[in-house]
């Protein structure tokens, strides 16, 4: 005869032991040192930011924030996410490897579009035919070509009776990236920036759900940056977008919710999370100090 099936069946797994202590923690660790202390598994990062080998409870959240609130280190928001689940996007090129629909099938929920998809129109087209786009967000990692994707992107929108306020996603315009990553720019940074200004004013005002910059600070990462070299890239980088979109007259706010961030996150868990949650941290002085003066 079937049972029923708990809804959450990993939820007690720890539920019959009990918690173990920091004491414990410690008393097993000294087993494998031998003579030598536990600070020795102290080490620090190429910034010199000391990791200890073992962090307990932090400080409350008076310091740290609660979800949704100030300084938004724990999530921008307290409401989870439809479903309770992460976004999951997957990055689908058109040359060869799982199509859209496949990867959406498999459980992707939103789709990072490359090179090999956006190489024309009806590549474009292609690439995404079969697709839910009122329901799916699309990312486009355009290159230098991001202006003509992005037009590329919205016609299927309009030929798929997508509303304005139901496209979602991003048209990843990254100039700055595309020149760190490749070391040349066909249109120039100044027009570059001068075409994503505008395109991100444009979708300030008819696609509220879109956003127009993507800052990747992975080239950076994967040179060697260290976590606060890494910072340093993606705050520059915005702010050169932000002072693009201010010579093109947007306000803050909507200059702000143009930008998305990009982050190199690596096998040293506990740094990343840290890398992350500074970024937080950074962006939100970022946006709350934002002041339109000219240079």
């Amino acid at each position: 005869m079937a049972q029923p099936v708990d809804a959450d069946p990993v939820g007690d797994l720890a539920g019959d032991f009990e918690a173990a202590t920091e004491q414990q923690w410690l008393d097993l660790v000294a087993k494998v040192l031998g003579d030598r202390p536990v600070e020795s598994l102290t080490s620090a990062t190429a910034d010199g930011i000391e990791v200890r080998p073992l962090y307990t409870e932090g400080p409350d959240e008076s310091v740290t924030g609660a979800p949704g609130a100030a300084p938004f280190t724990r999530g921008f928001t307290a409401n989870q996410r439809d479903g309770g689940r992460w976004d999951l996007r997957v990055f689908v090129d058109g040359a060869g490897g799982p199509g859209c629909t496949t990867e959406l099938e498999r459980g992707a929920t939103s789709l990072l579009v490359g090179a090999g998809a956006l190489a024309t129109q009806d590549a474009l087209r292609a690439s995404l035919a079969g697709v839910h786009l009122d329901l799916v967000p699309v990312v486009l990692a355009a290159g230098s070509g991001f202006t003509a994707s992005a037009e590329w992107l919205m016609s299927l929108w309009a030929d798929s009776a997508v509303g304005d306020d139901s496209a979602t996603g991003g048209f990843g315009a990254d100039p700055i990236g595309v020149l760190a990553r490749s070391g040349r720019l066909p249109q120039g940074i100044h027009r570059a920036l001068a075409d994503g200004a505008g395109l991100a004013a444009m979708a300030a005002d008819r696609y509220p759900r879109v956003r127009t910059w993507s800052v990747d600070a992975t080239p950076y990462a994967e040179a060697g940056a260290s976590e606060a070299q890494e910072l340093a890239a993606m705050l520059s980088t915005a702010v050169a977008y932000l002072r693009s979109m201010q010579d093109a007259g947007m306000g803050a706010d909507d200059a702000a919710a143009s930008v998305e961030l990009t982050l190199g996150a690596d096998a040293d868990f506990f740094t990343t999370i840290a890398k992350l949650r500074a970024a937080r941290r950074l962006m939100r002085r970022w946006h709350r100090h934002a002041v339109w003066t000219r240079r």
